[in-house]
């Protein structure tokens, strides 16, 4: 058993790691400004992400395979070790081929890898009352990270003239992360609290997941995260078509995002969750609609990103926290592993359309279509809040 010192250290070490990959993972936003130094538009970053978000898919239907094989922390360190080749790659590269073919599949994969396995691991050593808190301080380490990096690789685009600078750096950081979990993989394995059940994700257990209450967090977070990618994905463009900057959305969102998840943390439990997560989808809905009315008005323009940052980002890890604790013990694994394929899907399969929509038809067409969305989940989470109350208490795994 390790010690009580070693012990307390792993969490903090995780979302060290965590912050660092997350960081690279940023880099992600900034594609539409690679893509066109490399002579792209707005729909090929689209099919970039597109490429990157099937890679991902494919990774985390195979992660819990991988971490049959070779464990959990291994794994990870190896995932970060793949997205710091593709980052790479885009920097040194500067062909649209060589994004599709080679770059976009190693992030990809990588990224898959790892958002496949982030939250199992804490969920293995961390009691279920617990999670609300520990997952919404992991998420907060999540946005740190990739929040704050678009905004530093626009100030070091700007001082080095280079779009690649920053894929460079975000690198560097992705293997430090990788270096980390591969450190973590003995304390953490002894700090597991049961036996560890079969990660792989299979059609029966699948079948077993979307049969249990899981499958309404699940469907949230595909939603949700259309939303997301639609409001992200291509905000270099829409905040320049409107004279903006689109780092400061970034800023005001991320900021928004940690100061409300630091708001709510140990504030969440499983009796008021879906309360929770109905009130935090109107505000989203609320902020998505808002940006309609922006038109170059800064004022309005950060407080849409305000509102946003605190509708989505501070409702993610509550609805993680519920697919976790809506999953029995022998499924938690592969449930957790469905949530983040879903989320995954809508970040990257959304702007697809998105990027279509923005340039054949505009960005009015684009956000109402956000609209529809966030009051679909707004719906949705109100009545699971609704029914709540009806259902007995029962403990979680």
């Amino acid at each position: 058993m390790p010690s009580r010192t070693a012990t307390g250290l792993i969490f903090p070490a995780f979302l060290c790691a965590t912050f660092l990959l997350a960081s690279a993972y940023g880099m992600v936003l900034l594609l539409p400004l690679a893509t066109e130094a490399a002579g792209g538009d707005a729909a090929d970053a689209g099919r970039i992400q597109a490429v990157i978000g099937l890679a991902t898919m494919a990774a985390i239907l195979a992660a819990g395979h991988i971490v049959d094989r070779i464990g959990r922390l291994p794994a990870l360190a190896l995932g970060a070790g793949a997205v710091a080749a593709g980052l790479l790659i885009f920097a040194w590269a500067g062909d649209l081929a060589l994004f599709m073919a080679a770059a976009a599949p190693l992030f990809g994969l990588g990224w898959g890898v790892f958002f496949a396995q982030k939250l199992v691991v804490l969920a293995t050593i961390t009691p279920p009352q617990a999670r609300f808190r520990r997952y919404t301080l992991l998420a907060i380490a999540l946005m740190a990270g990739f929040g704050l990096s678009p905004a530093v690789g626009a100030w070091l685009i700007a001082l080095t003239d280079d779009v690649a600078t920053p894929f460079w750096t975000m690198a560097a950081l992705c293997l430090a992360a990788g270096v980390i979990y591969a450190g973590l993989a003995r304390p953490i394995a002894a700090a597991v609290l049961q036996d560890e059940a079969r990660a792989a994700l299979d059609l029966a257990t699948a079948a077993a997941v979307l049969a249990s209450p899981a499958r309404v967090p699940i469907a949230l977070t595909f939603v949700s995260a259309c939303v997301f990618s639609g409001m992200h994905a291509f905000q270099t463009v829409l905040a320049r078509d409107q004279g903006l900057d689109y780092a400061d959305f970034y800023l005001a969102y991320t900021a928004a995002v940690i100061l409300a998840r630091l708001a709510l943390a140990g504030r969440i439990n499983g009796d008021n969750a879906y309360r929770a997560i109905a009130v935090l989808y109107f505000v989203m809905t609320a902020a998505v609609a808002l940006y309609l009315a922006v038109d170059g008005m800064f004022a309005l323009f950060i407080a849409v990103a305000a509102l946003f940052g605190l509708g989505y980002g501070a409702s993610s890890p509550i609805v993680q926290t519920m697919g976790a604790n809506e999953s029995s013990a022998e499924t938690m694994s592969q449930a957790l592993q469905i949530l983040v394929l879903t989320h995954v899907a809508g970040v990257f399969g959304f702007p697809l359309l998105a990027g279509w929509l923005l340039t054949k038809v505009g960005a009015t067409a684009m956000l109402s279509v956000l609209i529809a969305l966030s009051a679909f989940v707004f719906l949705l989470s109100l009545r699971a809040a609704m029914r709540a109350p009806l259902k007995a208490a029962r403990p979680v795994a």
